[in-house]
């Protein structure tokens, strides 16, 4: 699902009786690779690991709700184009964090569960754990098509608010839009920009003692899922149809990539 990044500030109003994040969530990356984009990747990941643990307010309204999902937004127009912040929080059954956030972070399964993409290319691969996509979405007549270029990093978050019965590590995508020379804008496309973040973290239905991690299967684990986008389309368009359209397309992903991953690891090995 379709996040350049927030054009201006977010504000949040804190819950008193909610456990707030701290006040600098750590990453870490598996590859240990630095980059040309790493010092902006720390500055992003850092931005929105913050913002996904923030508690919702008074500034957030239930947008929808089913079952093991609640998807909140907060409605916001710069220069007249809609774009609404929408937080989402989903429990996914049978399949770990660390499955959830491979399969989001991996081209080669996208076009399964992501309904609104014609095409997903590797621009370039900066490190194993940091890739830069371009996307071509598919036109929802009469508006112009739209494409995304961005930057995707998978990381963990060693020091995040941990759920009760939680297990394994705290993992983490975070895609914003960047410019490369190799993929120029053209007047036949708006390029829309974005912000996304996944976290996951897989949690056992009952206390788990150290070191008996190994002996959870499907039945007992579910995942956590947290997510959060911030998406300027550009263009313009009805705001009701922006926001009809974002509504029952975050929770249409949503639900078919959990699908997804349950489908595809349902006969492999549980992998924390």
């Amino acid at each position: 699902v379709m996040p350049e990044v927030m054009c201006c500030p977010l504000f949040y109003y804190h819950q008193p009786d909610e456990d707030l994040p701290p006040e600098q969530i750590l990453h870490t990356s598996d590859s240990g690779i630095v980059h040309r984009l790493t010092p902006l990747i720390d500055e992003k990941v850092s931005q929105y690991a913050k913002y996904i643990f923030e508690p919702v307010g008074i500034n957030w309204g239930v947008t929808y709700e089913d079952g093991e999902m609640k998807v909140y937004r907060r409605e916001l127009e710069e220069d007249g184009v809609v774009v609404d912040p929408l937080k989402s929080y989903y429990t996914a059954q049978g399949i770990s964090a660390h499955e959830v956030i491979t399969y989001f972070f991996d081209k080669e399964t996208r076009l399964e569960w992501e309904g609104t993409l014609e095409s997903v290319d590797v621009v370039e691969v900066l490190a194993e754990d940091s890739i830069i996509f371009h996307q071509l979405h598919k036109r929802v007549w009469p508006s112009t098509q739209r494409e995304t270029l961005f930057c995707s990093h998978l990381c963990t978050l060693p020091n995040a608010p941990r759920p009760e019965n939680m297990v394994g590590r705290t993992w983490m995508v975070c895609n914003f839009s960047v410019d490369h020379d190799s993929v120029p804008s053209t007047s036949k496309l708006i390029r829309a920009t974005l912000h996304i973040g996944m976290v996951c973290q897989t949690i056992a239905n009952k206390p788990v003692q150290p070191g008996k991690e190994a002996e959870l299967t499907r039945d007992n684990i579910s995942c956590r899922i947290i997510y959060a986008a911030n998406v300027n389309p550009g263009g313009w368009a009805p705001p009701s149809v922006v926001r009809t359209i974002g509504k029952r397309e975050l929770t249409k992903f949503l639900k078919k990539f959990s699908v997804t991953v349950q489908r595809q690891t349902a006969s492999t090995p549980l992998t924390l």
